[in-house]
């Protein structure tokens, strides 16, 4: 389980820092990222006792505010010019027909950046 410093009745931040290996095979980076996303998976609901009721919490969390590097590593999109949905690169931007037979990876519009798409 990753320890994350949660204390009781408040939200905290999960940090995951940019490893500068993470280039080549296997990264740290992406390892912390796909551990955090699995202890995300896993959460519990909570049960919580207020007076004479009990209420279920059910906690949601999602990965935000990544900076170009971070979504680069995380779409294992190697340059940071180039977009990271459909990949395209700055040579090809304004080829409007080039663009459109583009494939787009809509699971990494979840990172929220991207130059153009």
């Amino acid at each position: 389980m990753i320890n994350h410093n949660l204390r009781q009745d408040f939200a905290d931040y999960l940090n995951l820092n940019l490893s500068k290996k993470h280039f080549g095979g296997s990264s740290n980076t992406l390892e912390n990222y796909n551990l955090y996303i699995n202890e995300i998976n896993n959460l519990q609901s909570s049960l919580k006792k207020k007076s004479d009721k009990t209420f279920k919490i059910t906690h949601t969390l999602y990965c935000t505010m990544f900076n170009g590097k971070m979504c680069n590593v995380l779409t294992d999109q190697k340059s940071t010019t180039s977009c990271n949905i459909c990949g395209v690169s700055p040579k090809y931007i304004n080829d409007l027909q080039y663009i459109k037979r583009l494939k787009i990876n809509e699971e990494h519009y979840k990172f929220g950046l991207s130059t153009h798409c």
